[in-house]
């Protein structure tokens, strides 16, 4: 295990678990996601490193469903399971309406009940995979991706898997390896949502560079016309029965400005 500066009593918990567990655990002092991650990598050992979060309920036979289907594939590069959402109390409808990422639990995944070989396009997620430390030799988690502090981000987990995939490795699909990834009621807000919304936003990709359309101050004008629209579809749509189409145009609205950023920031650091 690796603890990433965690302010709690986490090492408390471990050490009172060693007698039990054959725990070992580190300390990464670079704050991040990613960083805890290629720390984690360092230190493995085994043929296989089998990724999961501290809060998700397996279902019984998780990891025995995973050896099974490693054994059977032994040219996979990545398994991954099931994720299923936990939610410890019922979601706000309107926002489980409008608000994907929360309808999945942030990253649930079903690709069906029969064991197979993936297509390039069918992901697996942090909570649940893993990966053969042969066919990832030399591949780290980017530090500009996930999370990092109170910053929400994500997409180290999909990143890393573009990479694997790139390399030609096969990904296999292990319907037992399931799990379900447990909800905090703090991520079932509408501001939680809006955040979530800016920080998947923000992230400088190839698209931005890609644009030559006409800007203003570095963002491009199109951008402009789509906050504004999204901004007047919330305005719009403040009378009593509108709640779900507000919210929808408030989160449309959230990506948007994030994106404005991201164009910003990169028009900043060209002209620089």
């Amino acid at each position: 295990m690796v603890d990433n500066n965690s302010p709690d009593h986490t090492q408390a918990v471990l050490a009172a678990h060693r007698d039990k567990l054959p725990l070992r655990w580190v300390t990464e002092r670079q704050q991040g996601h990613c960083h805890a991650r290629n720390r984690a990598i360092d230190e493995a050992r085994g043929d296989w490193v089998v990724w999961t979060d501290d809060d998700v309920r397996p279902a019984p036979g998780w990891l025995a469903a995973f050896a099974g289907t490693a054994g059977r594939h032994p040219e996979a590069a990545a398994v991954g399971g099931p994720i299923r959402p936990w939610f410890p109390e019922p979601p706000d409808p309107d926002l489980l309406d409008v608000f994907r990422p929360l309808r999945i639990g942030y990253c649930g995944v079903d690709h069906g009940p029969d064991e197979r070989k993936l297509g390039p396009a069918e992901p697996i997620y942090g909570a649940n995979m893993a990966y053969r430390t042969a066919a990832v030799a030399g591949l780290r988690f980017d530090p500009e991706y996930g999370r990092r502090g109170d910053h929400q981000g994500g997409g180290d987990d999909t990143h890393y898997l573009t990479r694997v995939r790139d390399r030609g490795g096969a990904v296999w699909w292990s319907p037992g390896m399931s799990l379900e990834h447990y909800v905090e009621p703090s991520r079932m807000t509408v501001e939680y949502a809006r955040r979530y919304t800016r920080d998947a936003a923000g992230h400088d990709d190839p698209a931005i560079a890609a644009d030559d359309s006409p800007t203003v101050a570095g963002v491009p004008r199109w951008l402009y016309v789509k906050a504004a629209r999204h901004w007047l579809e919330a305005a719009v749509n403040l009378r009593p029965g509108r709640r779900r189409a507000r919210l929808a145009a408030l989160l449309e609205l959230a990506g948007t400005q994030a994106r404005m950023r991201a164009f910003r920031r990169f028009h900043q650091r060209a002209a620089s």
